[in-house]
């Protein structure tokens, strides 16, 4: 007894909203059980010894859902989307921010070698004379100008009272030991030519997004074609090991029946050895017809994306019903048809389109760009010692100490600013001129590549039209000479029976039963191969009932 675990996931219905168009939703529905119960299904008592039996429809849903260039194109679809899609980022804003902080271990005077030092040592001298300006007009006799040697002096001593020492400030009397900044800028183009065209004009980046998936969808249709062709070719040699192994059973029976003669004494015993030699013959060819359907079954399961240790059975037979309507298409705008379903027309149309868009861009970027900006700056300064010196108002020469914690207002302030940039490129050593021209060059090749693929598909839908029509009079023919190859053996097998015919006629009647049916199989394979390449051609498959009116609309 058998016990399956479904598995389920959400990527699976999205794999399986991608199917190809070439299957009907009648056979979608009847499938979509298989398709996801296949990637994960857990069979308790059964391993891969047991077969799988899939029709055609059933090997295309899989492919469509597990053939691994298929996965790996739309792996690169996805990344080359995520790629495209951030081009959009030209219409937001930049916003940077940056932190740094900086110890300064020794820093050099700035006003090393200059006459700059004087300035700030006659600051000392200032204060002196403002003190004497003050006692000489205060009105006391108690208070009188001092020298600036006793000024001095008298605030030392004052500052030795206070218990304060003064700091060595080394070289540089304006160093901070450490530093902090942080910045956040805000930077918006308001006008940019080249980008502006890329991103609003409908060929622009829109283009370039649509134009994305249409690979994917090329893809499908080749790996469609392929699937078909890999499945009709392991029919192929399905039959073709079967009609060897037919073979081998018509010779063992005449080579038995031949031994009993020659036991007999009616034929010679170089009969009997040359139906031995012939019997060998027929089975090595069986071995090697068995060998190419294993192989053919192998490229089989690697295009739906199958374990190669999985068995495998076909579900279908290589025939034709009618082929008459198909005879009438090479009348029909075939091309016209296969311009608007092929993708891979769409997406050279589209590519085209986004070249010229290009191209307009390059020639944008003579125009100057305009950005506006907003700045934000946090700094600090903060010193090791951060003790300061309180001077007494009333006395000059009294003093008192006061101490500011790490993150004080003295030690840290913010800056805010706003602007404009304007960038107007004039010259840049003919780089400019060498892009546009470029540009233009990438805009021609690309009208250049429609070209090409027109041309292309349209010797692709004249060689499976001719292709058809020479696998159509084969078919024609061949069946007739089957008939007449399976008649003349049964004649010619009577005939041996009755003793009026040797071996030999009875092998070469069936040698040519067998290449009779053998080439009416490829004849009927080339028909359908050559069908299959027609709607890759056309990227759209062919509605027996659609063609075969308009077949007929144009006889």
């Amino acid at each position: 007894m058998c016990q399956v675990r479904l598995c389920y996931s959400p990527t699976m219905y999205a794999m399986f909203n991608l199917l190809s168009p070439f299957s009907s939703l009648a056979v979608r529905l009847r499938f979509i059980f298989i398709l996801l119960l296949f990637p994960c299904l857990t069979v308790q008592g059964q391993d891969a010894s047991t077969p799988i039996r899939v029709t055609l429809e059933e090997a295309l849903e899989i492919a469509l859902m597990r053939n691994y260039q298929l996965q790996a194109a739309r792996v690169a679809e996805e990344d080359f989307l995520l790629e495209v899609k951030s081009g959009f980022s030209i219409a937001y804003p930049t916003i940077e921010g940056s932190s740094s902080y900086t110890r300064n271990i020794k820093e050099a005077n700035p006003f090393a070698g200059s006459s700059a030092g004087d300035f700030f040592s006659g600051f000392a001298f200032i204060e002196w004379l403002g003190y004497n300006e003050t006692v000489r007009t205060d009105g006391l006799n108690t208070t009188n100008p001092i020298t600036f040697a006793e000024f001095s002096n008298r605030q030392l001593q004052g500052l030795n009272a206070a218990g304060i020492t003064l700091g060595d400030s080394g070289d540089n009397p304006f160093s901070v030991a450490n530093q902090y900044f942080n910045s956040i800028t805000a930077t918006y183009e308001i006008f940019n030519g080249p980008n502006w065209i890329t991103l609003f004009q409908k060929s622009g980046i829109r283009t370039r997004i649509k134009q994305v998936s249409k690979a994917t969808d090329r893809q499908e249709q080749v790996v469609i074609g392929q699937v078909r062709e890999a499945f009709y070719n392991a029919l192929l040699a399905e039959e073709e090991a079967r009609v060897a192994a037919q073979s081998v059973e018509r010779t063992r029976a005449s080579r038995d029946e031949t031994a009993i003669r020659v036991s007999n004494g009616i034929l010679p015993k170089i009969d009997r050895l040359t139906m031995d030699v012939e019997l060998v013959n027929q089975e090595s060819n069986l071995v090697q017809a068995r060998s190419r359907a294993s192989n053919s079954l192998d490229q089989l399961k690697f295009l739906l994306g199958m374990p190669l240790e999985q068995e495998l059975s076909l579900n279908g037979r290589l025939d034709v019903d009618d082929l008459a309507p198909y005879l009438s298409l090479v009348g029909m705008d075939l091309f016209e048809r296969a311009s608007v379903a092929r993708p891979d027309h769409e997406e050279a149309r589209l590519a085209h389109a986004f070249a010229l868009n290009r191209f307009r861009a390059s020639k944008a970027s003579r125009l100057p760009v305009l950005e506006i900006f907003a700045n934000f700056n946090y700094t600090g300064r903060v010193p090791d010692n951060r003790n300061f010196t309180i001077s007494d108002p009333n006395d000059p020469f009294s003093f008192s100490q006061g101490s500011n914690d790490y993150f004080s207002k003295a030690y840290w302030q913010s800056a805010f600013n706003v602007g404009f940039n304007l960038t107007w490129t004039i010259f840049n050593g003919f780089a400019r001129r060498s892009a546009i021209a470029r540009a233009e060059v990438v805009a021609r090749q690309a009208s250049l590549n429609i070209d090409i693929l027109n041309a292309s598909t349209k010797a692709e839908i004249n060689s499976a039209i001719r292709s058809l029509e020479t696998a159509y009079h084969q078919i024609k023919h061949q069946e007739a000479n089957v008939a007449n190859a399976e008649l003349n053996y049964e004649y010619t097998l009577a005939r041996v029976n009755e003793g009026v015919a040797n071996t030999f006629q009875l092998r070469t009647a069936s040698t040519q039963l067998d290449t009779s049916k053998l080439n009416y199989l490829r004849a009927v394979h080339s028909f359908m191969t050559s069908k299959s390449s027609l709607e890759v051609a056309l990227g759209t498959p062919l509605d027996h009932t659609l063609d075969t009116q308009l077949a007929s609309s144009i006889k």
